[in-house]
């Protein structure tokens, strides 16, 4: 009030102007010193609030990493894969945030009392302009984490949803690794196709039980849920081999009944019976996840997807009716200049995407040597007539290095399953690293892989 009093005479005297100044500035030391005082609780206050949420943080941090050790020390988490590791973590956070946290709900309601009463604390102070720049800057900040929330959730959303339908390991290693698995069936196919060689004593053979075969969508989707990303089909030979133990369960029994001949004397007639017990990979996945959440989840949604590669492998149970004109299983672009060269692949890649039949000759289905065998025999190149592959080897071949092949040439491998020969499986060499085999299904092949380098044995030239 002296301040205002003074102001209307301080241009025409020279002590009220002074006066005035005096009482202006004890009007802004006194308006300073009492807002000061105002201030510093609240500035006591949010040290205090702020040192609180710290300390809850260290605790919480604290808390969660002794119960995460714990988790780390469980067998369920040192059996997982990396991938597994983490997805277990994630449940593991938000368990954890359940329980120990607040709901998302309270804190909101938390978050907008304390806003609420900073506000209200504002306004006493008379701190408008305040006010207003703080609510442009925050809604400036919902609108931009608006926009980054949509893009990082539609991003996170699709990379998530890509990783968690594929499958993690390279087509060329799911090859090598089916074909291992073949192999152990193979043998078994090929025990039970050879029951009177085998066991010649008996009078009567009968074969019951399952069929043998697998999905090859059912195995690539356990073992990635499993294992996550395997680099080669060596790393887990002996899971395969276990796995295969835990679908086929074969016995053997033999019956001894009395019999008489025309004359009337008895005799003892045997029979031997073979039955196969096969469980799918289906049900041993089922069983092996039924107390792993994660894994179950992850392994659903691979077989779901078919781990994105219906296309490389086809989509159904065995079937590769769809993928017969695949690139990945024809020819790759190798041109043949000779002229008999021409007529073989001819004739043989006519058959590519048909299934491969333990001991099929054709021309519906065919095993590595009935393909071979078909090929060179119909093509008119040679006449090879059906045989094992050690037989082509010994009576229709002479053998050759392998610097020395070149397409036409036939090539050997060796342990691919218990054939019982040193040689269990053939193919026609197409040139550039090439062959043409029966598979499953039939296509052209890289003999560069690590799964038919390791079975390699030798190349052979037709007689």
């Amino acid at each position: 009030m002296t301040a205002n009093y003074l102001y209307s005479g301080k241009d025409d005297n020279a002590g009220v102007n002074a006066a005035y100044k005096l009482s202006r500035t004890t009007e802004v030391v006194g308006r300073e010193i009492s807002h000061f005082r105002r201030k510093k609780p609240l500035k006591t206050q949010r040290k205090i609030k702020s040192l609180e949420g710290k300390i809850y943080k260290k605790e919480s941090k604290l808390l969660f990493q002794r119960n995460f050790e714990e988790l780390k020390k469980t067998k369920a988490y040192q059996n997982s894969n990396k991938l597994n590791r983490f997805f277990m973590k994630k449940k593991f956070q938000r368990d954890f945030r359940k329980k120990h946290g607040e709901g998302l709900v309270n804190r909101i309601k938390k978050s907008f009392a304390n806003i609420g009463k900073k506000t209200l604390e504002v306004l006493k102070n008379k701190g408008y302009k305040q006010i207003l720049i703080a609510l442009c800057i925050l809604g400036l900040f919902f609108m931009l984490f608006q926009g980054i929330s949509n893009v990082g959730s539609l991003t996170s959303g699709l990379t998530s949803n890509v990783i968690a339908t594929s499958y993690l390991s390279k087509e060329e290693v799911l090859m090598d690794i089916n074909n291992e698995f073949t192999s152990y069936e193979y043998a078994l196919q090929d025990e039970i196709d050879s029951i009177k060689e085998n066991y010649p004593n008996y009078d009567e053979y009968h074969i019951k039980g399952d069929s043998v075969g697998h999905d090859l969508h059912e195995l690539f989707s356990y073992l990635t849920a499993r294992y996550g990303e395997i680099k080669s089909a060596e790393e887990i030979q002996k899971e395969l081999k276990k796995l295969f133990n835990q679908m086929y369960e074969k016995k053997y029994t033999s019956k001894s009944i009395t019999k008489y001949d025309s004359e009337g004397n008895p005799y003892t007639y045997r029979i031997l019976t073979l039955t196969i017990k096969k469980k799918s990979i289906d049900e041993i996945a089922r069983e092996e996840f039924a107390n792993y959440e994660t894994n179950m989840a992850h392994y659903l949604a691979l077989l779901d997807s078919q781990g994105n590669m219906s296309g490389y492998f086809g989509s159904s149970y065995g079937n590769f009716g769809e993928i017969i004109d695949n690139p990945n299983f024809g020819n790759p672009g190798i041109e043949f200049d000779d002229v008999t060269v021409k007529q073989l692949f001819s004739e043989a890649e006519k058959h590519i995407g048909k299934r491969y039949v333990f001991g099929a000759s054709g021309p519906s289905n065919f095993d590595c040597s009935g393909f071979v065998c078909w090929s060179y025999t119909k093509s008119g190149v040679k006449r090879m007539p059906r045989t094992t592959a050690w037989q082509i080897y010994k009576n229709y071949c002479n053998p050759i290095s392998p610097s020395e092949a070149k397409p036409g040439d036939i090539i050997f491998f060796k342990g691919t399953y218990n054939s019982g020969t040193p040689i269990s499986h053939v193919g026609i060499y197409a040139g550039n690293g090439m062959m043409l085999h029966a598979g499953d299904p039939i296509q052209y092949t890289s003999i560069n892989s690590r799964y038919w380098k390791n079975h390699f044995y030798s190349f052979g030239r037709p007689k």
